[in-house]
């Protein structure tokens, strides 16, 4: 078993050793009469027990039955879940399908670029994210899903000069848009992504060897920044001021790298789904859209969609705010007809 190491054997020796304890103190006194100093080794030796048979518990429920994820990969366990559920292709992606660079004669490909949302943090089987989705909605065109944990606009840009440079074709491409996708020009983000590193180098013994200490850790640091549980709540005023025109010349620049290489970009804008009740961001998703219809970009905006779930449960759980099953699910559906469309505008 994968987390059976020498840390949990002493986890479990603990308790074993405690209760071996108490059985020869019973033994020893049994039949005399015993001193208040053997009452209060006694007592010790007992909540010694109970507290490691406690601990034991906990690590045991952490360590072999959680099984998810939180939203910054912080967590020990979710550490865990990356190793156990992703695995990459000849790209260097997560993806269950080896690509080719050139495009089959005959052929159709459409290439979905994108951050975490895209590459299905959270979603332990790879086919029912969005773009697994999508390729068996679409069995006759390629489907190459270029997400990365973590990618921002930038990022994407740079990823995508490099293929290109290296000779991969495109025809259409999607770039799958989450609204973190400009804190690489946010001051703010970076000291966030600070303190969580810090959260990580910061660990004590216990905490980097314990599952259930880890968390316990973990949930205590997401109590106390709400940065955790507030997904991203910072971003609110950023497509307002001077970091959106920045990040607008990015957005110039990747579509200017897809033409200029025969590609057409289009987009979708995937909402914060954490907080869809009480949603901060419609006026970022307005000068979005703004933008694209500017540009003549094809845009999809997935949050009236998604909105109109709100009353479900779309994202992996409390503490991981990316979309869930059901979501990537919805997501594929209503990319559907987009997807065609796309085709149609572009057939030759």
């Amino acid at each position: 078993m994968e987390d059976f190491d020498l840390f949990f054997v002493c986890a479990f020796l603990l308790p074993v050793f405690f209760m071996a304890v108490l059985v020869r103190l019973k033994k020893k006194h049994s039949n005399a009469s015993v001193q208040r100093s053997e009452v209060i080794v006694w007592n010790l030796v007992l909540l010694f027990f109970l507290v490691s048979g406690l601990f034991l518990g906990g690590e045991s429920y952490f360590r072999f039955m959680v099984d998810t994820t939180d939203s910054f990969a912080l967590n020990k366990f979710t550490k865990r879940w990356s190793k156990r559920y992703y695995r990459k292709n000849n790209f260097g992606v997560r993806d269950n399908v080896d690509y080719n660079y050139l495009i089959p004669p005959g052929k159709r490909r459409l290439t979905i670029i994108g951050d975490s949302f895209t590459a299905g943090h959270g979603i332990k089987k790879v086919d029912e994210r969005f773009g697994n989705l999508l390729r068996e909605q679409f069995p006759e065109i390629e489907i190459h899903i270029l997400g990365i944990n973590g990618f921002e606009t930038i990022d994407e840009l740079n990823r995508m000069s490099k293929i290109l440079s290296e000779g991969y074709q495109l025809d259409i491409v999607l770039l799958g848009y989450c609204l973190n996708d400009i804190t690489y020009l946010i001051p703010e983000a970076k000291e966030i992504y600070e303190r969580m590193a810090e959260f990580d180098e910061n660990l004590g013994f216990l905490a980097r060897n314990s599952y259930f200490i880890n968390t316990l850790a973990f949930r205590a640091m997401a109590r106390k920044d709400s940065n955790v549980t507030n997904y991203y709540g910072f971003l609110k005023d950023k497509y307002q001021d001077q970091s959106w025109l920045q990040h607008k010349a990015v957005l110039l620049d990747l579509k200017k790298t897809v033409e200029n290489s025969g590609g057409t970009l289009s987009v979708m804008t995937i909402p914060f789904l954490n907080n869809l009740n009480k949603y901060d961001f419609d006026q970022a998703h307005s000068t979005l859209d703004s933008f694209w219809r500017d540009e003549q970009v094809s845009h999809m905006d997935l949050l009236p969609l998604l909105k109109n779930e709100s009353g479900s449960n779309l994202v992996v759980n409390q503490y991981d705010a990316h979309p869930n099953e059901e979501a990537h699910q919805l997501m594929a559906n209503a990319l559907n007809p987009f997807v065609k469309l796309q085709l149609q505008k572009t057939a030759q």
